[in-house]
């Protein structure tokens, strides 16, 4: 998820606060932004939060490959 990298690094915020944030360890949120694992919703839409964006903002790019 590419994109949420971005948004996390635009918002200055590193792998662990974001984690602290959505409430998971650093690793998932390392492994979602590789693409090595696809969040459940309840993390999609904490993230999303976190990130002051939606789901599908995050995510569609990345899934229709726009």
């Amino acid at each position: 998820m590419l994109s949420s990298k971005r948004e996390r690094e635009r918002l200055e915020l590193s792998q662990r606060q974001l984690a602290v944030l959505v409430g998971v360890g650093k690793t998932t949120i390392g492994e979602i932004e590789r693409e090595e694992r696809l969040p459940n919703v309840v993390t999609a839409i904490r993230i999303a939060k976190a990130l002051h964006t939606t789901v599908e903002e995050l995510w569609s790019e990345d899934y229709y490959g726009q």
